[in-house]
C-alpha cells in the first residue's frame, strides 16, 4: 500500500497475505502499471482486509481488486452486505469492476460475538433469551451455537433469537481459527464443562487488545481454574471455582472484562473486577444488561473503573 502512495501500518507476522491490484485502480491515484502485485507477510487478519477495502472503496475501475486472507467468515459477511449495494464479490475474494455502490436500507443484525457472553451465561444459570440475532447470519461467531450444542447446551429458537436454559455441560474440542473473538468467553465456558476442553489454533489471541491467552489463564487461575497452555493450544479442566484470591484485572480489554464477569456471575461468587470500563469499547450497556438479568453489580467506592460483583 505504501508503494502505491497510501499511508498505512500493518503488523507483520510469518503467514502470507496476498494483495493483487490491477492497473485501472492505480490509474485513479496516479499510477498506471498493467498489473501491481505485492505479497507481504501478514496475519491474514480481517482487519487488514477491511482497511484494504476501505482504501479502494471508491477506486473501483475497469479491472478487479483481489486479495486473499484467512478469516473467511467475516469476508462472507462483507459480501452479504455489499451485495445489497449492487457490488458483487466474485469467488468470495474478488471485487468485480467497474462498479459503484448504490444506497440501500437494511437492518444491522445482532452481533453473535457479543451474544456469546450471554449465551454461555444462559447455559450455566438458565433463563436467558437473546433477541436481534439473524438465524441465517454468515457471521463466523455464530459457531458459538454449534459449540454450545456440542457441550450439551440447551437452547431453542424463539422469535428474533434464542432462549437458553440451564444445562449440564461437557467438554469438547474447539478450533478457534475462524472465530478468535470467541476466545475469552470459551475459556470461561471450559471452566463449567465436565472433562477437558481443548481450544486449538488460539495463537491469534496473543495479538488482540491484550494477550488474551495469558490474561484469561492468569485471571481464572485466581478463581481456581486449571488451565494449561501448549503452543497455540489451551487445555481447560472443568473444576469447581472459588472466590478469587485477589482482584481480577480486565487488562484494559473489553472481552476479557466481559468473560470474567460471566465467570463470576455464573459461579455465584463475589469478585472485584478492576478496569471494568473497558466494555465501553464495544458494549457500553453491558453492566446494565447484567443487572437487568438479576446480577448484583456495584461500582466500587474507591475507583470508578472497578466493579464489585456480588454472590
Amino acid at each position: 500500500m505504501n508503494e502505491i502512495g497510501t499511508s498505512c501500518g500493518i503488523q507483520l507476522l510469518p503467514e502470507r497475505f496476498h494483495v493483487c491490484i490491477h492497473g485501472a485502480c492505480l490509474a485513479l491515484i496516479g499510477e498506471s502499471p498493467d498489473l501491481f502485485q505485492k505479497a507481504v507477510p501478514g496475519n491474514g487478519s480481517a482487519t487488514v482486509a477491511h482497511q484494504i477495502g476501505q482504501q479502494f472503496e471508491f477506486l473501483i475501475g475497469e479491472d478487479d481488486l483481489c486479495f486473499q486472507i484467512d478469516h473467511r467468515p467475516l469476508i462472507q459477511v462483507d459480501g452479504q452486505i455489499v451485495g445489497r449495494q449492487h457490488v458483487a464479490l466474485r469467488f468470495l475474494y474478488r471485487v468485480a469492476a467497474p462498479q459503484r455502490y448504490v444506497a440501500s436500507d437494511f437492518a444491522v443484525e445482532g452481533d453473535y460475538s457479543q451474544a456469546a457472553f450471554l449465551a454461555v451465561l444462559g447455559c450455566v444459570i438458565g433463563g436467558i433469551t437473546i433477541t436481534g440475532l439473524n438465524p441465517d447470519s454468515q457471521q463466523g461467531d455464530k459457531v458459538i451455537l454449534d459449540i454450545l450444542k456440542r457441550c450439551g447446551g440447551k437452547f431453542k429458537p424463539v422469535e428474533g433469537g434464542y432462549h437458553f436454559d440451564r444445562s449440564l455441560l461437557k467438554a469438547t474440542e474447539i478450533d478457534l481459527a475462524d472465530c478468535p473473538d470467541l476466545g475469552p468467553i470459551l475459556f470461561t465456558l471450559g471452566c463449567f464443562c465436565s472433562g477437558e476442553t481443548v481450544i486449538r489454533n488460539a495463537g491469534r489471541l496473543r495479538l488482540k487488545e491484550s494477550d488474551r491467552i495469558d490474561a484469561m489463564r492468569d485471571e481464572l487461575q485466581k478463581m481456581g481454574a486449571r488451565i494449561d497452555v501448549e503452543g497455540d493450544s489451551v487445555h481447560i479442566q472443568g473444576v469447581a471455582l472459588h472466590a478469587p484470591n485477589a482482584p481480577l484485572s480486565g487488562h484494559n480489554d473489553h472481552r476479557i472484562v466481559m468473560a470474567l464477569a460471566v465467570a463470576a456471575i455464573a459461579s455465584g461468587l463475589p469478585a472485584l473486577l478492576c478496569g471494568a470500563q473497558a466494555v465501553e469499547k464495544s458494549w457500553p450497556a453491558f453492566w446494565n444488561v447484567l443487572r437487568s438479568l438479576g446480577a448484583k453489580i456495584e461500582l466500587s467506592s474507591d475507583r470508578k473503573e472497578d466493579f464489585d460483583i456480588k454472590a
